[in-house]
């Protein structure tokens, strides 16, 4: 059904006038055609609900009409071309939603004016430009959603002035520039995704003040220096993701302090020294991965303390001496320790033990333990034993 049809039919039955209509709830009902020019006569509608649809063509600037909006559900479509400025003129707007489209262009300055908005959502269009500036007029933003875009620029300050804030998704973009330090006004921030950028330079140590902080996803950029010791202030954090840079240094036994953690990435860095025996500490931790790194010494056995992992992958690196017994573990899934030089388990008769101790992991699909000097003891199997 065309959007014209139904935009009728939720009017006429009733008999409401069109500037009397509040709401539109088709949601999720594959309307398709264009949204109509002539929505500029509803001039008391407060939520427009077209999310989930098969609607085409361009956002009109006449939605600039509906002042008294306060959500607006676009996601989900077709909708090409640019976002109108005249969106700026909807200055009750609460949330706004206009992901999942095909939206091009650079976003409107105008979004500023919005005083009211709490969430924004322009997530996996192909907006490009940069990022307006002066975001913190934004008093009350709530959710700032830019990921899958063309966004390119720095990242402007003023977003971290926005003490509001909660939810911070720049991902997948060309973003530039170092991370900011000046980050103390975010103290109710939950979630910072700026994975699969250009940024540079260090993780600043003021991530370490943001303690409501649960996800923390810094992934596939040009980031240097070390990993910050106050992270380990961060006791809310369920995901650390930081693999794909150039970091360096070794990893802090303070990570140990992370007792909430679900997911530790640190893969694809140039880290050194060994695994702190701290990690054992992380007994809620379910992924762990710390491959194609220069780290050494033994794999410590504390590790199997962290019972609930289900994925670990410590490839590439320079580990020595014994395998943990694995075995203590009941979830593992996978199991990666190739391109290493492990020698061997921690008793005698090990490659009997060490295979024995891996009955106890029912869930265990993948085991790769190729190119170790353990393998010459393993001529039997095959370098990578799929389940």
């Amino acid at each position: 059904m065309s959007l014209d049809r139904r935009l009728l039919w939720h009017q006429t039955p009733q008999g409401h006038s069109s500037q009397s209509l509040q709401l539109l709830p088709p949601r999720g009902n594959k309307l398709d055609g264009r949204i109509p020019t002539n929505l500029d006569n509803l001039l008391n509608l407060k939520k427009l609900y077209l999310s989930g649809n098969n609607l085409t063509g361009e956002i009109p600037k006449a939605i600039g009409h509906l002042t008294s909006l306060t959500h607006l559900y676009l996601s989900r479509n077709s909708l090409t071309d640019v976002i109108p400025k005249e969106i700026g003129h909807l200055t009750w707007l609460i949330d706004m939603s206009l992901g999942s489209n095909r939206l091009t262009g650079n976003i409107p300055s105008s979004i500023i004016n919005i005083s009211s908005l709490e969430l924004i959502y322009l997530d996996q269009n192909n907006i490009s430009g940069s990022i307006p500036s002066n975001l913190d007029n934004l008093l009350n933003l709530q959710a700032l959603h830019l990921s899958a875009n063309n966004l390119s620029g720095n990242i402007p300050s003023s977003l971290f002035n926005v003490s509001s804030l909660e939810v911070i998704d720049l991902s997948f973009n060309h973003l530039y520039g170092s991370v900011h330090t000046n980050l103390d006004s975010l103290l109710n921030l939950q979630e910072l995704d700026l994975t699969l950028n250009n940024l540079t330079g260090a993780i600043p140590k003021e991530i370490g003040h943001l303690t409501s902080l649960t996800q923390l996803s810094l992934e596939f950029n040009r980031l240097t220096g070390s990993i910050p010791t106050n992270l380990g202030n961060l006791l809310n954090l369920r995901t650390l993701c930081i693999s794909g840079n150039s970091l360096t240094g070794s990893i802090p036994k303070q990570v140990g302090n992370l007792t909430s953690l679900m997911i530790l990435y640190l893969g694809g860095n140039k880290f050194t020294g060994s695994i702190p025996n701290q990690v054992g500490n992380l007994t809620s931790l379910r992924r762990l991965n710390l491959a194609t790194n220069n780290l050494k010494g033994e794999i410590p056995t504390s590790i199997t303390n962290a019972s609930q992992l289900t994925d670990i992958d410590l490839s590439s690196n320079s580990f020595t001496g014994p395998i943990p017994d694995f075995g203590n573990l009941r979830h593992p899934q996978f199991l990666g320790l190739r391109e290493n030089n492990l020698t061997g388990v921690e008793s005698p008769n090990q490659e009997l033990e060490f295979l024995s101790s891996l009955t106890n992991c029912q869930k265990l699909k993948k085991l790769d333990i190729s190119n170790n000097p353990v393998m010459n003891d393993f001529q039997h199997l095959t370098a990578a034993l799929e389940v």
